[in-house]
């Protein structure tokens, strides 16, 4: 860690305002950054990370804006990641891509995506208000700041820094994309459509939503999905899943839960740090074969597990299940 600080107090003593990058040219001036020449911007390395060398070469500098000029065709990786001064950004029509945490935790309040985009990365944008696609862009469209492809059928991100308390989700979309609504800090209330059929990883990690139904067309709740929605009190699961994924409902709210027959695997630390925990619903004959470190000692000694009657000598002697200390029947 020592060393990863000396790296980078030595790398800001040595930057300038201006040089090359790539085949561009940049410079600041007034507190703007202004990006230009012909070609693909590089992709850049986390600026975390031990070897700084190939992060961007203004990431420790001072500016608000940034002006990227006609001819540049991408924007890099981590170009912007965690740059947490910019509020502006200019996309000329020669850019085609976005790359991977290119503006990731900005405070941006608008982005607008001009025609050219053909590629935005899944974690290209966090932090800002609203997403705006000009109308004759064929790859992407936005609807009220949410970013969708084309044809809405994929919800590609909600921008976590929009201040609505309540969305409802569009009946075209059939996927919901990683982290789409990944730490929308205000939204209390999302309306799942029964077009959906697959919600990707982290899709809505860290909302503050109360409850939320999950529709029949469902069939698994991938890794992550809610994890760290403290305020999430109420979940329905459909009775057509099969699969809860790892660390699906990490660190939730949940009072009671209820698993549907369907289940036959629960990823290790589903629910984990359910803290308040009460009950849990088991509708599965045949218990799921699992792992202690699914639920916390704490949810074992004083949740309720509650299974059909003539389950109940199953789930006292399976190797799992046998940790709740209140088996009792439906």
């Amino acid at each position: 860690m020592e060393n990863l600080v000396n790296n980078i107090d030595n790398t800001i003593l040595e930057q300038k305002n201006s040089g090359t990058t790539g085949e561009l040219y940049w410079r600041i001036s007034d507190y703007t950054l202004i990006i230009s020449g012909n070609g693909a911007m590089p992709n850049y390395k986390d600026k975390r990370s031990e070897d700084i060398s190939n992060i961007a070469p203004w990431m420790f500098l001072s500016f608000e804006e940034v002006v990227i000029e006609d001819g540049v065709t991408s924007i890099g990786d981590y170009a912007f990641y965690s740059y947490g001064r910019l509020f502006f950004i200019s996309i000329p029509d020669s850019v085609v891509s976005i790359g991977d945490n290119a503006l990731y935790c900005c405070n941006l309040e608008s982005v607008t995506i001009p025609a050219s985009v053909t590629y935005i990365a899944k974690n290209a944008f966090e932090n800002c208000t609203s997403i705006d696609v000009v109308a004759n862009n064929p790859n992407y469209i936005s609807e009220d700041g949410v970013l969708f492809n084309k044809i809405k059928t994929v919800l590609m991100l909600y921008p976590n820094s929009k201040t609505d308390a309540e969305y409802a989700i569009p009946n075209s979309v059939i996927y919901i994309e990683d982290n789409a609504f990944n730490g929308s800090e205000y939204l209390r209330s999302v309306t799942i459509p029964d077009s959906v059929t697959s919600i990707g990883k982290s899709a809505f990690s860290l909302c503050p939503i109360k409850s939320v139904i999950i529709p029949n067309s469902v069939t698994s709740v991938e890794e992550g999905t809610f994890s760290y929605c403290r305020c999430l009190e109420e979940v329905t699961i459909p009775n057509l899943v099969t699969s809860i994924g790892v660390a699906a409902f990490y660190g939730c709210g949940l009072k009671t839960l209820s698993i549907p027959k369907s289940v036959e695997y629960i990823g290790i630390g589903a629910f984990m740090n359910c803290l308040s925990l009460s009950e849990i619903i088991n509708h599965a004959i045949i218990p799921q074969a699992n792992d202690p470190k699914y639920f916390n000692s704490l949810i074992y000694a004083r949740c309720v597990l509650r299974v059909h009657s003539q389950a109940i000598s199953a789930y006292q002697e399976d190797v799992f299940w046998k940790n709740f200390k209140n088996i009792e029947r439906i």
